[in-house]
């Protein structure tokens, strides 16, 4: 076997991960969590979170109308590489306060570090709480380590670097102020809040990336279709950001989807996945996109309900 699918093994049967290799293109495992478990994770990150209001029937027909790509708003950075590691919902999490602080802090996009997070509070822990308070150094300053075992610190060999010299401006000190649920389980709500506020961190059945057609990232048209969407068979074992939407002439209407396996998957990193699909099995749409919205709050947390999350 392999020396490093058998570290690998070795780590999921301790951290309840799944192994598959046939999702990216370049020979990386892909660590994926067992379903139930990103569940629990994303509970943990929604503890007290507040719940997005609903818009109006007006407002979502505009945005559904319209569409959106924070790509071309910058406010979303290129696609980044967690490599052979679980830790996906870091990666969703910090593309989500990437976006949110490009748009509200006046200081335009930067390039958070998942390795800060990883190393200074856990992959798994309440990540929000620790970037509240101590804010985000760069990628640059602090970048990825794909070395070691997907564990919480102390991590051997990986001790915590956080440098509050480093900062990047107004991360830190509470600037990001609340988490925030938004438009759980329905897609033309989620739609209309990304139109709105940004970029969503949401969870994926990642196993409909598998299905997309082979060779397509030649070309930078991959697509999950509807007919992929009707085989996905498992609850959401990944994490990933919705970062637009849109609508194609002939395939339909789109989520843009950031990933975090590399520029070597997909449309440069990014996916497009059917929107507006349910079925039986699916009722938050394709492979459950919709299942699970997550933001933190830069400033003033917009389109609030009365009700935080847990009450709704």
């Amino acid at each position: 076997m392999h020396l490093l699918l058998k570290n690998l093994l070795l780590v999921s049967c301790a951290t309840a991960l799944t192994i598959r290799t046939d999702l990216r293109t370049v020979g990386v495992p892909v660590i994926l969590m067992e379903p139930g478990h990103l569940e629990a994770e994303l509970m943990l990150h929604s503890q007290n979170a507040l719940l997005s209001a609903k818009f109006s029937a007006n407002d979502v027909a505009t945005a559904l109308a319209e569409g959106v790509d924070w790509r071309a708003k910058g406010a979303v950075t290129p696609a980044k590489d967690q490599g052979a590691h679980g830790y996906c919902g870091t990666f969703g999490r910090t593309c989500a306060a990437e976006g949110q602080y490009a748009i509200h802090s006046g200081h335009g996009l930067r390039n958070f570090s998942e390795e800060e997070l990883v190393e200074c509070i856990g992959w798994d822990k309440d990540q929000f709480t620790y970037f509240q308070n101590h804010g985000f150094m760069s990628s640059e300053d602090y970048p990825y380590n794909t070395t070691g075992p997907d564990m919480d610190p102390p991590i051997p060999g990986k001790s915590c670097k956080w440098d509050g010299s480093k900062v990047i401006p107004g991360t830190s000190d509470g600037a990001f102020t609340q988490v925030l649920s938004v438009a759980q389980g329905d897609e033309d709500q989620l739609a209309a809040w990304i139109y709105n506020f940004g970029p969503v961190n949401s969870g994926v059945d990642a196993g409909v990336f598998g299905l997309r057609e082979q060779g397509c990232e030649a070309t930078g048209d991959c697509w999950i279709t509807r007919e992929n969407c009707a085989k996905s068979q498992t609850r959401i074992d990944h994490s990933i950001t919705l970062v637009g939407f849109g609508k194609d002439a002939d395939k339909g209407d789109y989520w843009i989807v950031k990933n975090s396996w590399s520029t070597k998957f997909g449309n440069e990193g990014f996916i497009k996945l059917a929107r507006g699909f349910k079925d039986n099995s699916h009722s938050d749409g394709c492979a459950h996109i919709a299942c699970c919205g997550w933001i933190p709050c830069y400033g003033k947390c917009p389109q609030l309900s009365s009700l935080p999350a847990e009450d709704a």
